[in-house]
């Protein structure tokens, strides 16, 4: 690089969210509407961690996010409700699982529950009433 460019850069916030990169056993995602990015390692069982923009926004767990019903599914879209008290997971374009959280950031696997639609999902956002 000539030195002419050496010292730009591009900065999107004072206080950037550093997290792994995506691997072969890494994915990461961002949820815009929440400001989280959340990096799943080997499909959740050796750690997904989320973090927020604000203090207090971050915190890691370990879940084997392989679904049952399709196991070497690739993850579409991993995203937290407003409050965090439940994890949507799209992995295909016909469905997409729930999954409760208790207060500690912890699943509640009893709890889960799957959408399956006939129509193709572009994608979803959580929204408050």
């Amino acid at each position: 690089m000539g030195t002419e460019l050496q010292h730009y850069y591009l900065e999107l916030s004072p206080d950037p969210i550093r997290f792994d990169g995506t691997g072969l056993l890494t994915n990461v995602f961002f949820d815009d509407a929440k400001q989280q990015v959340i990096a799943v390692r080997s499909g959740g069982a050796t750690g997904i961690v989320v973090k927020g923009a604000r203090d207090g926004e971050s915190f890691v767990f370990c879940m084997d996010l392989h679904s049952t019903d399709t196991p070497d599914a690739q993850i579409r879209s991993i995203k937290f409700s407003i409050d965090n008290q439940v994890l949507a997971v799209q992995r295909s374009e016909t469905s997409v699982e729930f999954i409760s959280f208790l207060p500690n950031h912890r699943p509640n696997l009893q709890e889960m529950l799957m959408y399956k639609g006939k129509s193709i999902i572009n994608g979803f956002v959580w929204v408050q009433e």
